[in-house]
This record gives structure tokens, sequence and C-alpha cells, in this order.
């Protein structure tokens, strides 16, 4: 059984400027809105395409080289 409310955790993401203008013109509380968007997009999405994560550490992308 899960705990509900399921705890939260704090992250950076980075959005796009519109995006989180969008979120902000609905008023107070986007966060929590930005959360039950991508829950509702989890719930919704087929459990075949689900994926479990491999690893909480932070991959490390390899630097870009110019030709």
């Amino acid at each position: 059984m899960v705990a509900w409310p399921p705890a939260k955790q704090q992250v950076t993401v980075r959005l796009d400027v519109d995006v989180l203008d969008w979120l902000k013109l609905h008023g107070k509380g986007y966060q929590t809105r930005l959360n039950r968007i991508l829950r509702a997009a989890m719930e919704h999405q087929d459990p075949c395409r689900s994926r479990t994560p491999k690893s909480r550490a932070r991959s490390r992308r390899r630097p870009h080289t110019t030709s």
C-alpha cells in the first residue's frame, strides 16, 4: 500500500519561460499544478512503457566536441 499523499522531494527543474508563465498565470499554487499535470500524465501512460529509474545518481554528460 502506498501512503497518500506521497512524500515530496525538492528538485530543481528547468522549464521553458512560456510554460512557467502559463503555470503562474493561473494563480498561486503553480508547483502543485505542475505536480498534478505530471501525475495525470504518469497515471495515463501505458504500463508497458513505464520504466523504473536505474539510479538516482546524476549521470554525467559527455563533453561537447566540435569537428
